[in-house]
């Protein structure tokens, strides 16, 4: 079994949380237990370990940080 983490790093210039909530939710609605299709290898599992959003406030913008684990068998 092998293991896959990926990292998305979203960011909006925006004030409110209102563009990078929608923007977290598109891509929740798409990659939370989604299956995946993997040339020579059996898809186990894709899941969501964490998402932070957190303000940056040197940066003046919103960050939202989301990671999955994806478990694939050769």
């Amino acid at each position: 079994m092998e293991e896959i983490v990926v990292q998305f790093s979203i960011f909006s210039e925006e004030s409110s949380t209102s563009e990078i909530g929608t923007i977290y939710g598109y891509l929740r609605d798409r990659f939370d237990w989604c299956t995946l299709a993997i040339g020579g290898y059996t898809f186990l599992k894709m899941e969501r370990e964490f998402a932070h959003r957190t303000w940056l406030p040197d940066e003046e913008v919103w960050s939202y940080v989301v990671q999955y684990r994806i478990l694939i068998e050769k």
